[in-house]
This record gives C-alpha cells, sequence and structure tokens, in this order.
C-alpha cells in the first residue's frame, strides 16, 4: 500500500492501514467468525458500513496486493492464492477493509475533511519527492505511483483521509484536552495484553538426510557463478617515504642548536609562582578595616563576607611575577609564604593578598633544552630532505625508470604487495598493512595499467607511490576452491524448501489440538506476556500481527520472519487495565502519539459499528479464487 508514509512520524495510513498487512481493529473477527455479522444482500458489495460498500473487485485488489508484499517478506518467494489464504492473509486483508470503511464512517461523524489544496501540500512536503536540492519532483511522484498501481485520484483519496484524521489528534493535542471516551481508550489500547507462545523455526533446523551428487554441485557452480568470483586484483611494488627515514640523512648545525637554546631558553625554565589569593575594594578605608580582622585562616571567609567576590574568583591561583600587575609583583614576590600583603593601591583600587604558598623556580639543564632543540631541528630538516626526495624521485622516473630502478638509485627499499583489491583485502586472506592502506593510493592504481607508476599520495606524515606489476582479473573461483561451500549452499536450499512444509505440518497439528513435532533446536516461548511495545525480538510489524490474530489454537498463525517462519498461539487477551481517570492520565493522552490515540479511538468505535458482510457476494468471490488454482 502507502510504503512511503512509514517515514512519516506520525502517519495514522502509514500506520495503521500499512503494518504488516493485518491492521485491523477487529481482532476478534476471522473468516470462521463472519458469521456473526449481519449478512445483507441489499447489493453486491462485500461488506458494508453504514452507506459505505466494499465491492469484490477493491476486496481482490487488496488482496493481490496483500499477496504480493508476503511473498517480498518470503523473500520473493511466490505464494498461491491458496497459501495465502491459508496463512490468514485473506481474513487480514478483509479485516483491514473493513477498518478502513469504519474510518470512512468516522470521518462522515466528525464532519473530518482535508481539501485537495492541503494534499497537494502534504505530498509536496514529503521528502520521499524531493529532489537532492530539496524541491518536489514530479518523476518521482510518478514512479510510486506506478510502483504502487495506484492513480493520482486515489492517492488523493487516501490521503484525504489521513489528513482528516491528522486534524483530529492535533485537535486533542493543541487543544491540551481529551475526552473521557479517548482517555479510556488510549489507556485500555495502550496496556491491552496477549498471552502467547511463539516457535521460530529456522532452515538450519530442518534435517536434510540427503547430500548432493557432483553433477548437483556442478549445476549450482554454474548457476551461482556471479557469487563465486574473485575481485580484481593488483601486484605492486610499493616505495614508502617517511621523516624518520629521512633522520639519518640530515646534519645539524651545533651553531643553529646554541643560537636557539639562547632565544629559547627562557620557555623551558619555569620561574617561580605563588598561590595567591586576593581581596579587592574601592576605598582605601575599606580595605584598612578589612585588613585589621584578616587573617590567613579566616581570609576566604572574610572575603565572601566583606566583599562581593565568590570563592573562585577570590582565589587568585599559582601566579608567576610577569604576570600581576606592577604595583603588586614587586611587595607580592618579596613577601614570605603565608603571608598577608596589602592593602596596595593600583588604578583600579586597593587589593589584600595573602601568598598561600611558593612554588620554586624550575630550571633545566641546558645540556637537556639542548638536545629537545636537537630534535625538533631534526625533525624540521627531515621534513624538508623528505619534500626534496619526493621531488627527485619524481625525477628519475620522469626519465622512464621503473620505482625499483629510482628507489635503487636512491639508496631506499621498496615492498612487494602481492595481489590485493582495491579494499586493501590480500588473495591470501590477509590484509595490507597499515601504513600502506591507503584508499586514495588504491583507487589511484586501480585505474592504472601494467607497467604504470601512480603519483606520490600523502600517508600520515610522509608518502607513498606505487608501480602495478601485475593485473589479475575477475574470474570466477575454482570449483574444487569453492566444492564445500557448493554443498552447504545446496543443502540450506533444501533446508529453506521443506520449512513452508515442515511449518504447514506443525501449524496443522496445533490447529487439530495435537502436540506438534518440532524440528532439533527449535525456539519455542511458552505463554510469554506480550505488550503492544514488547519485545520477543519479533519486530514491530509482527508484534503488531500477533495483536490481530484471534484466540485459540485453531487460529495459530504462521509468520514469515527474514528465512524463519514464526508460529504464533494466543492464548489469551487480557484487556487493559481500568484505571482511573487522573490529571497525569489526562495528560499523557494528550501527550500520546497520533498513533496511539487514533488506533484507541477507532477500535473504541468499531465495537459498536454497524458492519454488514454479503455471505453470498463472499462465497462467490471465494470459488473464484479456487477456480484460478
Amino acid at each position: 500500500m502507502i510504503t512511503f508514509f512509514n517515514k512519516l512520524a506520525n502517519s495514522w495510513v502509514a500506520k495503521l492501514i500499512l503494518g504488516a498487512l493485518a491492521l485491523s481493529m477487529l481482532a476478534f473477527w476471522g473468516l470462521g467468525g463472519l458469521a456473526n455479522l449481519s449478512a445483507y444482500n441489499s447489493s453486491g458489495d462485500i461488506v458494508q458500513v453504514g452507506n459505505k460498500g466494499l465491492s469484490p473487485q477493491q476486496l481482490n485488489q487488496s488482496f493481490e496486493h496483500a499477496r504480493k508484499t508476503y511473498a517480498r517478506l518470503a523473500g520473493n518467494k511466490y505464494i498461491s492464492v491458496s497459501d495465502a489464504i491459508k496463512n490468514g492473509i485473506f481474513d487480514q486483508v478483509l479485516q483491514q477493509e473493513i477498518s478502513a470503511l469504519v474510518q470512512d464512517s468516522l470521518i462522515d461523524q466528525f464532519g473530518l475533511a482535508a481539501s485537495n489544496e492541503s494534499v497537494a501540500a502534504y505530498v509536496e512536503q514529503n521528502p520521499v519527492f524531493k529532489d537532492n536540492t530539496g524541491k518536489f519532483d514530479k518523476n518521482l511522484f510518478y514512479a510510486y505511483l506506478i510502483q504502487t498501481d495506484l492513480s493520482e485520484t486515489q492517492l488523493s483519496e487516501r490521503l484525504k483521509k489521513e489528513l482528516a484524521f491528522k486534524h483530529l489528534q492535533e485537535s486533542v493535542s493543541g487543544l491540551n484536552y481529551a475526552p473521557e471516551l479517548i482517555i479510556k481508550a488510549a489507556n485500555n489500547y495502550k496496556n491491552e495484553k496477549r498471552i502467547v507462545s511463539v516457535m521460530s523455526i529456522l532452515p538450519n533446523n530442518i534435517v536434510i538426510n540427503e547430500q548432493p551428487s557432483e553433477q548437483d554441485l556442478k549445476d549450482y557452480y554454474e548457476a551461482y557463478a556471479e557469487e563465486l568470483m574473485n575481485p580484481e586484483y593488483r601486484s605492486l611494488t610499493v616505495l614508502s617515504l617517511t621523516p624518520e627515514l629521512m633522520l639519518h640523512r640530515v646534519q645539524i648545525d651545533e651553531n643553529e642548536v646554541n643560537a636557539r637554546y639562547e632565544e629559547q631558553k627562557d620557555k623551558y625554565n619555569k620561574p617561580e609562582e605563588r598561590d595567591l589569593y586576593q581581596m579587592f575594594f574601592k576605598s582605601e578605608s575599606d580595605a584598612n578595616e578589612t585588613k585589621n580582622i584578616v587573617t590567613p585562616e579566616n581570609f576566604e571567609e572574610t572575603a565572601l563576607k566583606n566583599t562581593t567576590q565568590t570563592k573562585e574568583e577570590t582565589h587568585f591561583g599559582l601566579t608567576a611575577k610577569n604576570q600581576l600587575m606592577e604595583e603588586l609583583a614587586e611587595p607580592v614576590f618579596k613577601a614570605e609564604k603565608n603571608e598577608i600583603v596589602g592593602p596596595i593601591q593600583s588604578q583600579a583600587g586597593w587589593h589584600i593578598l595573602w601568598v598561600k604558598d611558593i612554588v620554586p623556580a624550575q630550571t633545566q639543564p641546558a645540556e637537556t633544552v639542548k638536545e629537545q632543540i636537537r630534535k625538533t631541528l631534526a625533525a624540521d630538516l627531515a621534513y624538508d630532505a623528505l619534500e626534496n626526495l619526493v621531488r627527485e624521485t619524481e625525477d628519475i622516473l620522469g626519465t622512464g625508470a621503473s620505482l625499483k630502478e629510482a628507489a635503487k638509485k636512491l639508496n631506499l627499499q621498496t615492498v612487494t604487495v602481492t595481489k590485493t583489491d582495491i579494499a586493501g583485502n590480500l588473495s591470501d586472506g590477509n590484509i595490507l598493512p597499515e601504513n600502506m592502506k591507503n584508499q586514495e593510493l588504491l583507487q589511484n592504481v586501480f585505474i592504472l595499467k601494467k607497467g604504470d607508476v601512480s603519483s606520490f599520495v600523502r600517508n600520515g606524515d610522509g608518502y607513498l607511490v606505487a608501480e602495478i606489476d601485475e593485473i589479475t582479473p575477475v574470474m570466477q573461483k575454482p570449483f574444487e576452491q569453492v566444492e564445500e561451500e557448493l554443498r552447504t549452499k545446496w543443502v540450506h536450499d533444501k533446508q529453506v524448501a521443506a520449512l513452508d512444509k515442515t511449518t504447514e505440518t506443525i501449524l496443522s497439528d496445533i490447529q487439530a489440538g495435537k502436540e506438534p513435532v518440532l524440528p532439533p533446536q527449535t525456539v519455542s516461548l511458552q505463554k510469554e506476556v506480550l505488550t503492544r511495545e514488547s519485545d520477543l525480538n519479533l519486530g514491530e510489524n509482527l508484534n503488531q500481527n500477533i495483536f490481530h490474530q484471534a484466540v485459540g489454537n485453531e487460529n495459530a498463525q504462521a509468520y514469515p520472519l527474514n528465512e524463519a517462519k514464526i508460529v504464533v498461539v494466543v492464548h489469551e487477551i487480557q484487556p487493559g487495565d481500568k484505571t482511573e481517570i487522573t490529571p497525569e492520565l489526562k495528560n499523557e493522552t494528550t501527550q500520546s502519539t497520533g498513533k496511539i490515540l487514533e488506533e484507541a479511538f477507532i477500535q473504541n468505535y468499531m465495537k459498536n459499528a454497524d458492519v454488514k458482510v454479503n455471505e453470498k457476494a463472499l462465497q462467490t468471490l471465494m470459488k473464484h479464487y479456487q477456480g484460478e488454482e
């Protein structure tokens, strides 16, 4: 159906109608239970809700679409009409269509409507239909219509319903008010529970006693040739140039070392620092008054009491002499440890300082500092020498020399790489060393011919360059290399093929009240409590499906989940808690998502809906399906 609306956070149609093929609020209805509904023969419609009808053509179209969707969920496997009916798909589609008719009645009853203009704006604002520049793209829109077999008119009608229900939800949340009916319905809906048994049957659970023949494996080898290909490989000669490689090639001038030492020695010598606390005053009298009572023990307390400073502002921290104001520097650095200095006047005001601690100056030995300078100079010179070496290598390569010849001439070592793919994976199962796994280089060498040399590419602080020694084209892996892989695939395909029959037998036994014989290692969860928000690792869609499944072994259902089949029995439906309506519950309901609010309201409404089923028309349609088989 409308798959792209899965991307809209509050899309009622996407979440309620699309779901996972079973989106009816009438969980207690099934094909066997349709006789409980009043029958009528006033028209050829299958179902009628008020003055709304569902024709056999509409139901058949929805069923066909659901059958195709189910097939995709089962791994693009063909699902016959009888299998689709047997798996409950027809029942689920019928329930879905009944739900849609009730929704139409709700729209009429509440006078909900959306204009053509609002629908057009809704479509144009949808990100699915926007191009890379963020503008609406008609081509994307029409491609979607083709994919979903919808006309513009059909899509417009569906969107009008969706927008109408958005008006309902936005009215509740926008006004911050929800009627008692909606509050109760939302609370019951959210807290409703299912007691279920779940069996997860995997292909690997199925025992296959036979083994493939040699011819079977050769047939598979041909059939899956495209999946059994080795990638294109390149064998390379690689030259890595790094600053470290150049260190032994540079000469350090001791005169330069001494000159830099004289320029920078202050940087390496840490001056004396004092841990200072300070109080600041605008007037001398306030400063003197405080000086008479302050001591090292009460300095912080007095500062907080006699000034507007915070504790953080009072602590000046470790401070060198050249970091202080000129008026403060001399007296503070003449003071002893734990001495209080001041009041001292500056251009800003009056200061009282406490020298809490003294950290002596730290002087590094001259030779230690000079060694650090030598390393810095060597690194700088190495970088310069590296750039010169790159240019020198390029000049030699420009004469037509190979990379190995250029390296030999410059007394450099190359590395041979045998068969790497473009991702850096080697044919022997290893990967390129980290210092050579450079994507820019690999992409470069994979567009060159045998004998070509790549350009130099940056690699950390250095450079890489490579020559293509050999090209191994894409080719099919030898049969002997993949024989075991083919054997495993053959057995797995047999298991997948047998899974449907095994699941059908298990489902039939459960529906007949028998104890099913389960394949080895089948995961079976017994009587788990499931809520709409709980997760048994089944996925959101399957969780929703279970909440639309009828109670009892006879209504057990099988669902596809990736390659597995999930068999579910619903033992009991426990209604939501009958919680007293409190202010907190009212607020929670008004803030609920559109999904909970609207589904709950519709569920409550549908219990009293006037739904009629034309059993004669339904039987005619079923005979039509039987005739197709």
